[in-house]
């Protein structure tokens, strides 16, 4: 299971440049403005999602300021109607608590059931997220993060929301 130490050691062994920006626990966006943790453009906010008879499960990761409209999200990936999926569920598939999600967590789903959905407005920049607690936001490139998920095997969608 990937933890905090895990993450910064997955990035070093890869190579794979980052900021870490060490701060109290942060559980909402507006806890990051007040803390001004935030890098810039590519500050994500990530949540678990599933649909309503629970046999899908999406990781979304967007700008953490774009609004959210989850019935155009959900054209836009083809699904049913989506809903935050049960705090069970996020620790049995991404092995998180909430305030915890980050797309580098859905390489802890080792059934890969788990669909990855990016904001295509998250391409060619440095994104901010939490490395599996919050209380340190990393910047790393949203290629290389990509990059990472698409070779642990999880299908994944980049789309406009």
């Amino acid at each position: 299971m990937l933890d905090k130490p895990g993450v910064y050691k997955l990035l070093k062994e890869r190579g794979i440049p980052y900021q870490n920006y060490d701060h109290v626990p942060i559980f909402s966006v507006e806890d990051g403005d007040r803390l001004h943790v935030h890098h810039g453009e590519g500050d994500t906010r990530s949540l678990f999602l599933r649909d309503r008879k629970h046999r899908n499960y999406y990781l979304l990761t967007l700008p953490c300021h774009k609004e959210l409209d989850l019935n155009v999200l959900r054209t836009r990936i083809s699904s049913k109607r989506l809903s935050l999926a049960d705090p069970e569920e996020l620790q049995h598939f991404l092995g998180v608590q909430r305030g915890w999600v980050n797309p580098l967590s859905i390489l802890n789903d080792s059934e890969k059931k788990v669909i990855m959905v990016f904001d295509g407005d998250l391409q060619g920049q440095k994104i901010g997220y939490h490395p599996m607690a919050n209380d340190a936001t990393i910047f790393v490139s949203f290629e290389a993060t990509y990059q990472l998920i698409a070779e642990h095997g999880n299908s994944m969608v980049v789309c406009e929301i």
